[in-house]
């Protein structure tokens, strides 16, 4: 384990090193230099081991909210495994759409897209091997392919590809699942692609890296004179990030820093609130809308740790209920999890009854799939929350998803009950998330921005219907005029082409047109 000294390198801690003649807070040695620094800017960081396996990034000094932890371009990048039929070069689904087939035997959305820089290094190896794609479950070893292939074109990227864990001896104990990457990764590439000079030790490892490091995304925006796509017309890719600093973040549930990805697949880390000097830099591994019971559950299965953080250690999710259900039978109590334990039973606080784990976790998918099935339109999320408002506490994970979908489907509303219901709601989510996520982030000023365009249609109404002052108008739209500001904060960062960037821009112009009924209603 190497030695944590202030005067080592920032991240592989080698003594020979130099002071950062710009930030004067970090030492960096010439092979690590570069990494440093992002758009002549010192990155804050430095890497700190707390045993042989456990090691964490740490603040060098005192950084403001949105600041700029670290900013990553893509390693390997790949569709995910089980995908669907997909375009290897821009990730578009190819159900339905009409396809041209790549030298390779790849289906491609376009010819364009067959000479694609993304899709090279398969195309190339498939060519060169004189084989052709044959059935789906080959796009679960193109991962291992690019990953190896970008390995042996910039040399320079192994000093950082060291760094990442792959959890080998833990991913060996999954006999079933070792086995498997044996017979359906490691054989093909082998055997049909004759590239045995990578051997299964390297292909293993590069897959326990992307177990362990990669990134799950989808519909993230477009580049500049892309073609512009629904959501649902993209597929989910994996990513893993080239200078490993975003792999050593590691998880609280309650994190400090918010991860901003980019259409370009690079990726920007900022502060989510004040961080002081010395204080850990976390992000959250988990979805934002995962209960306890099933961020413990990935944790273990994909990361291979039970998480303590604060919030997966106190049974109520930081006195939200994020997780509580509601006893049947008329008695509506709490029913929570009788301890810590993952496995534990969970009990009624008011009538004491109690259940299995196994029962909740039934429930909870039982009800998730129902939420899946009827989130097709208004309506059906209002009947769902209706049907489901007695056995799950109102800030349940599950309600709360259906509360933000309910918030997306409220569009182009004028009538006040509407409105009304849409603020509400927005109150609700923020509520648990204020408690969950404290700080600035993207998700944040997706719901302000809902919430504070309602309610300035909403003022206009009442004011028009004379329900409010010209007083309370004022002050109503002062109120406004702090939501849209801090939602403006909130999107700092985010980059053309992308949704977090049309609503910076379109919280901006309401702003504007805010602060320009303030200085009018004075003179009415």
């Amino acid at each position: 384990m190497p030695q944590t000294s202030i005067g080592n390198c920032f991240l592989c801690h080698s003594d020979d090193c130099d002071l950062c003649p710009s930030c004067k807070s970090v030492y960096t040695c010439k092979k690590h230099c570069s990494i440093h620094t992002y758009d002549d800017m010192c990155l804050p960081i430095r890497l700190e081991y707390m045993d042989e396996s456990e090691r964490k990034l740490v603040a060098v000094r005192d950084i403001q909210p949105m600041e700029i932890i670290l900013h990553d371009d893509p390693f390997g990048l790949a569709p995910v495994q089980d995908t669907k039929p997909v375009c290897l070069q821009c990730f578009k689904l190819l159900e339905n759409i009409p396809t041209v087939t790549c030298k390779c035997g790849f289906p491609m959305c376009s010819q364009k897209c067959c000479s694609g820089r993304r899709h090279q290094a398969e195309c190339k190896i498939y060519q060169e091997a004189s084989a052709q794609f044959e059935h789906v479950s080959e796009y679960q070893i193109l991962m291992p392919i690019r990953m190896l292939t970008q390995l042996e074109d910039q040399l320079s990227r192994h000093s950082t590809f060291e760094f990442l864990m792959d959890h080998k001896q833990e991913r060996e104990a999954e006999k079933e699942n070792w086995a498997r990457t044996e017979e359906f990764v490691v054989k093909p590439i082998h055997e049909k692609l004759k590239k045995t000079e990578w051997t299964s030790e390297m292909i293993q490892r590069c897959v326990g890296v992307a177990r362990t490091n990669a990134c799950n995304l989808s519909a993230i925006g477009i580049i500049p004179g892309e073609e512009m796509l629904e959501d649902s017309e993209i597929g989910s890719s994996r990513v893993i990030y080239a200078s490993s600093l975003m792999a050593f973040l590691n998880n609280d549930c309650s994190p400090n820093c918010i991860t901003i990805h980019h259409p370009d697949y690079s990726l920007t880390v900022r502060a989510m609130r004040k961080i002081k000097k010395g204080e850990e830099l976390t992000i959250s591994y988990s979805s934002l809308y995962s209960g306890r019971l099933q961020r413990k559950q990935d944790f273990i299965n994909n990361w291979f740790f039970e998480c303590l953080c604060d919030r997966c250690e106190d049974v109520t999710d930081n006195r939200t209920n994020f997780d509580t259900h509601l006893c049947g039978e008329g008695c509506l109590g709490h029913v929570l999890p009788e301890n810590n334990n993952s496995q534990a039973d969970w009990i009624c606080k008011k009538c004491l009854k109690k259940k299995t784990f196994n029962e909740i976790e039934e429930k909870e998918i039982a009800i998730n799939n129902v939420f899946l099935d009827m989130s097709k339109t208004t309506q059906h999320l209002e009947d769902f929350m209706e049907i489901y408002e007695t056995q799950l506490h109102s800030n349940h994970s599950i309600m709360i998803k259906a509360k933000v979908q309910l918030i997306n489907s409220y569009q182009n509303l004028k009538n006040k009950k509407e409105l009304q219901r849409k603020v509400d709601l927005c109150c609700d989510v923020l509520y648990v998330f204020n408690k969950q996520f404290p700080g600035l982030s993207d998700v944040r000023g997706r719901i302000i921005y809902e919430q504070a365009y309602s309610n300035f249609l909403l003022t206009q109404v009442e004011f028009q219907e004379q329900i409010i002052s010209l007083k309370e108008l004022k002050k109503k739209l002062e109120e406004i005029s702090l939501q849209l500001e801090e939602c403006i904060l909130c999107m700092c960062g985010q980059v053309d082409g992308t949704n977090g960037f049309y609503i910076q821009t379109k919280a901006k112009q309401i702003l504007s047109h805010v602060k320009e009924m303030i200085i009018f209603s004075d003179f009415l």
